[in-house]
């Protein structure tokens, strides 16, 4: 409903400040089906991604319950939050690798070279950053979470629902490997 309102006023603004005209006349019928069927599987797309990325919480609910689901949510929304990092990241370098390539169009070895040297520098700094914050995540983890609890005013119902997912914890191992971590049995 905000977008829509932005959107609205948008309209209104470009209209009685701006005074521009909306012509829909003279509309070419290919340039339309192109769009719409460009537009269709991109639509698709999300569709899809959005049942691929939510198909894990409505599994793991269906199989084992409420409280893993809210504990994983918590670690995926971390998960999450490091891979915004990393997408910034590259973000902040899409103008450059844009006038990379329209500065280089006639020469593709030029071009070849300077994308290579600019997309490893940024590979580093992701890298860098990436592994402060996950190494950061690894060793003051437990501690952060005790930190928490310490700060929050927990009664003692809280306190043992927090120690019985805390044990539940502790029966699993973790393995962090690229795209995820991964709870193993122990």
């Amino acid at each position: 409903t905000v977008s829509l309102l932005a959107d609205f006023i948008y309209v209104i603004y470009s209209r009685k400040v701006l005074h521009t005209q909306f012509r829909f006349q003279g509309i070419e019928g290919k340039v339309v089906r192109s769009l719409f069927s460009y537009s269709l599987f991109i639509a698709i797309h999300i569709v899809v991604d959005q049942i691929n990325n939510n198909m894990d919480k409505v599994l793991l609910g269906r199989f084992v319950g409420t409280e893993e689901v809210a504990i994983y949510s918590i670690g995926f929304t971390l998960y999450h939050y490091y891979m915004l990092f990393s997408v910034g990241i590259s973000s902040v370098f899409s103008p450059k690798i844009h006038h990379i390539v329209n500065a280089t169009h006639k020469n593709k070895m030029e071009r070849n070279a300077r994308l290579t040297e600019l997309f490893v520098k940024i590979g580093r700094m992701q890298f860098l950053l990436l592994g402060l914050i996950c190494s950061g995540l690894v060793f003051f983890g437990k501690a952060f979470i005790k930190a928490s609890k310490m700060l929050h005013n927990y009664t003692e119902e809280d306190e043992e629902k927090i120690h019985k997912m805390e044990k539940k914890l502790d029966k699993y191992e973790d393995a962090v490997v690229p795209g995820g971590t991964i709870y193993v049995d122990s």
